[in-house]
């Protein structure tokens, strides 16, 4: 028993030196590994930095070849809707074909439309009804027989345009330059032509009743036959212009300028020409039954003749 004591003690005593250099050790270890820590800490931070600073820039590139990928995609897109677009106006169809949407895609992007062609030579022409194209560049574009209803062609370029026989009722042309155009024989029903500039062009024959023309210019304008019943002319510049056998009764045509216009024939009854301009207008054969010509500008053939012909006149200015 004395004996197995003393191994037990002996073993403890053992035991417990090989834990102080078991602790003794580890600690060193401790010691010498942050020894190593702190030397490797900058080398190890600036390590991560550049590591942090490629994995960026490959990020950065990657987010780039994604965009110009994209972009050149995009482009493709478009130049491919752009082409098929011109296609689809250039190739000739009547009716409902597409176009409008083609046109309007195209002014959308900036594209001009100078001299673009939709005349349909058999059958009916383009239906182009609702036609949304303010401020566009159609110079010398054709859109004869073409069916116009409702379109909006505000603020834009038509000069030269071919319109005749187009179908233009409610259509919006506030503001457009329609120069030397020929606008023969359309049907424009209730369109609004106000502050629009038609100088010199051939509307001779076309339906423009209930028309909205004020403050617009038709200066040598030939509207010989024109159907104008109703329509408002307040403060129209119309010098020069040719009304022979227009029908203009029950027009508002206040403060117009008729200077040296051709009237002759033309059916003035029941208009109202209060404080217009008729210096040197032709009123040979003209119907002015019951016409307001009250504080008017005439010569005095045109006074004479207006107050031979029925009109209401009052206070008339004589040159």
């Amino acid at each position: 028993m004395f004996v197995l004591n003393a191994f037990i003690k002996a073993a403890l005593r053992l035991l417990a030196a090989n834990v102080k250099l078991v602790a003794v050790r580890f600690k060193t270890f401790l010691s010498g590994f942050h020894k190593v820590v702190v030397t490797l800490e900058p080398w190890a931070i600036a390590i991560a930095i550049i590591a942090f600073a490629f994995d960026r820039q490959d990020r950065q590139q990657d987010r780039l070849d994604r965009h110009l990928d994209l972009r050149t995609a995009q482009i493709d897109r478009r130049q491919s809707q752009l082409v098929d677009s011109w296609q689809l106006l250039m190739t000739p169809a009547p009716g409902n074909s597409g176009k409008k949407e083609a046109l309007e895609y195209l002014n959308s992007q900036g594209v001009s439309l100078i001299g673009i062609n939709l005349h349909v030579f058999h059958g009916n022409g383009v239906y182009l009804d609702g036609l949304s194209l303010p401020n566009a560049q159609l110079r010398g574009a054709t859109f004869a027989r073409a069916s116009l209803r409702d379109a909006n062609l505000s603020g834009s370029n038509i000069n030269g345009a071919i319109l005749d026989e187009a179908e233009l009722g409610s259509a919006d042309l506030s503001n457009t330059q329609i120069m030397n155009a020929s606008v023969k024989k359309v049907i424009a029903l209730n369109a609004n032509f106000t502050d629009a500039l038609l100088n010199n062009s051939d509307l001779s024959d076309s339906f423009l009743v209930y028309g909205d023309f004020t403050d617009a210019s038709l200066e040598r304008a030939n509207l010989s036959r024109a159907k104008l019943g109703s329509a408002k002319l307040v403060r129209t510049a119309l010098n020069n212009a040719d009304l022979r056998e227009a029908d203009l009764s029950n027009t508002d045509m206040q403060d117009a300028n008729l200077e040296s216009a051709n009237l002759s024939g033309a059916d003035l009854s029941d208009a109202d020409l209060t404080g217009a301009n008729l210096i040197y207008a032709d009123l040979s054969e003209a119907n002015l039954d019951n016409t307001k010509l009250i504080g008017a500008k005439l010569s005095k053939m045109g006074f004479e003749y207006a107050e031979s012909a029925g009109a209401v006149m009052q206070d008339p200015n004589l040159d």
